[in-house]
Parts: C-alpha cells; structure tokens; sequence
C-alpha cells in the first residue's frame, strides 16, 4: 500500500495499522514517496511542537520500509532544512522552514514576481497585492513621523515605502544584500530630486549613497524606527524567512553599536497570509518582537520611548498608547 494521508499523525499508538509502501514500477523510489509522506507529516505539526519525530523503529513499523529507505528519506529533507537529526536525541523540525512552506502555497497567489527569481521566495521578499495599505498604515503612525532615520530592509515589499522615507527628508539606512558591502546610507539633502526614486532601488541605492562597512556601523548615528519584509511573521511578532540570520546580524551590530536598542520600534511589513499564528518554536528567536503590520490589520504595539524627544511629547496624555 502505498503512503496516504492517514500518516500525517506522528503520533504512534501500539495499535496503529502498518502501512505498507511498495514500489510500483514508474512510480517514484520508495524513499521519495516516504520522503513526501514524512514532509506532510511534518507540516501537520503544531508550530511550537518541540520533540523530536518518532524514533526510527516506530516509523519503519508504520511503513514497512527498510532502515535504509527510511533513513534516506530523512537526509532528503534534513538537505531541504526541514529536518535536523541530532546525534543522541532524534530527529527534529526546523519550524523556520516549516513555516516557509506552509506559507509559499498561500504567498503564490498574492506575491508579485520578482524580475530575476519570479517566484523563488527563498531567494528575495515579495511585494504583494494591497502592500500600499500597509504603508499608508505606517506613514500614519507618530513613530514615522518623528523618526528622522530609518532603517529599511532590502525587501521588494518596502521599495515604496523607502521611497517615501526619502520623499520626506529622512534618512535612510538599507543592508546590503548578505553585509557583503556593509550598509548603504541615503541622505536626501544630497540626492538630486530626479534621483529619489533610483536611490529606493536596490540596484539604485549604492549609485546614490554612501556605503559604511560593519566595523563602522557606530557611524550610522541613532536609528529611530527599524521596516523589514519577511517570507513570513508569526503573531506574536517574530521574523521568519531566509533573510532571518542576516537580519539578526544586523540588528545584534546595531545594538552593539548602540545606534537601536530594545526601545527602538520594529515593523515587519507583510501579507495576511504570511502571518501564522504564534507561538513559533524558533531556533534562534528575536528577544525584541516586530509590531507586524499587514492590509488589514496591525498586531503588537510599538515602544514609546528609542524614537527621540518628539514622539514622546507627542505621546504624552495617551497613557501609553500608540
């Protein structure tokens, strides 16, 4: 017999059924048919489920492959970075990924295509249909208004909104693509008029900036609100995508430098449909979480204080609340 979906509980009872896989002649190998089956069985899984899967014996008995099938399945998606298997403990699920992939089928229908990598959204941050609302949002808020720079991520999803930023005399800070050449800062007094639009462009920003490299990001001087994209955003305010680990190290540089700290308001700009509801049982989770703000609606609240002396005078008599 082959897989169904009846294995998408990785729950085992000692009563459950077996499953036989076998192989049928111009069907794919028996290790990619356990390899897909383990796959929706694993997306199945509770965001913040953090045991490991069922031991090898138990999965072997509810499919009746060999340990060899088995085992090859698991290294397919551990190569994927779905899975990891630690020595001694088991096989785990990387929830950054599991997440990704249950967001990419709902993204697809909403993302707009990127000129090189279409839709490979392991390879850029889509902007997405309706994305103005959530600009419109944020160029509401106090903290965009008092912020006198902002730092904005190198998203298709934020080309507008940088834009915007420079339109309005902030300045603006954008990483380039892996730190490879540190930051680009954008200072609108010194770009010409005709160029604003070009300097929002990632393949615009270094003609008309100024670069400054990692050791020197002290330089940027305070940053007062902090706009990414992401593949994806749990509810309670974390980033998730492949940006993620480049992200961090910005952010921890910033920090070090002292240019943001955990007063400093965070945005993550996304679709409804990349937002999952959290917990998310990441590895490496941010300890300031993002305000995520999306077509419809805004989830979080952003800190008062980290944005300068204006928006608390602006604040006051609000008991708090943005």
């Amino acid at each position: 017999m082959r897989p169904t979906n009846s294995l998408r509980n990785p729950k085992i009872s000692p009563n459950q059924p077996q499953f036989q896989v076998e192989h049928v002649s111009g069907e794919p190998p028996l290790y990619v048919q356990v390899s897909r089956e383990l796959e929706r069985m694993v997306l199945a899984l509770p965001l913040d489920h953090s045991d490991p899967l069922p031991s090898e014996p138990k999965l072997i008995d509810l499919w009746g492959v060999s340990r060899g099938t088995l085992r090859h399945a698991v290294n397919e998606l551990a190569r994927t970075g779905l899975l990891r298997v630690e020595q001694g403990r088991g096989t785990f699920v990387n929830h950054d990924v599991q997440v990704r992939l249950i967001v990419r089928e709902r993204l697809v229908d909403v993302a707009l295509p990127d000129s090189r990598f279409h839709l490979d959204f392991d390879r850029f941050v889509p902007d997405f249909l309706d994305r103005e609302t959530c600009d419109a949002t944020i160029m509401a808020r106090p903290e965009w208004e008092a912020a006198q720079t902002v730092f904005a991520a190198p998203d298709n999803s934020l080309e507008h909104l940088r834009a915007q930023a420079l339109v309005q005399g902030k300045r603006l800070v954008v990483p380039t693509f892996g730190l490879l050449r540190g930051y680009v800062v954008l200072d609108p007094t010194v770009i010409p008029e005709e160029n604003i639009l070009l300097a929002a462009t990632l393949d615009g920003m270094e003609r008309c900036g100024t670069t400054v490299d990692s050791p020197s990001v002290e330089s940027l001087g305070r940053i007062d609100l902090l706009v990414t994209g992401a593949t994806a955003a749990s509810s309670d305010g974390q980033h998730i995508g492949p940006g993620n680990r480049f992200l961090s190290i910005e952010i921890h540089e910033m920090e070090e430098a002292g240019v943001i700290d955990a007063s400093t308001p965070r945005v993550i700009v996304v679709h409804d449909c990349q937002v999952v509801e959290g917990p998310v049982a990441l590895q490496r989770p941010e300890s300031t979480p993002f305000v995520v703000i999306t077509p419809t609606r805004s989830i979080g609240q952003l800190p008062i204080a980290g944005v300068g002396a204006k928006v608390g005078e602006m604040m006051r008599g609000t008991n708090g609340n943005s």
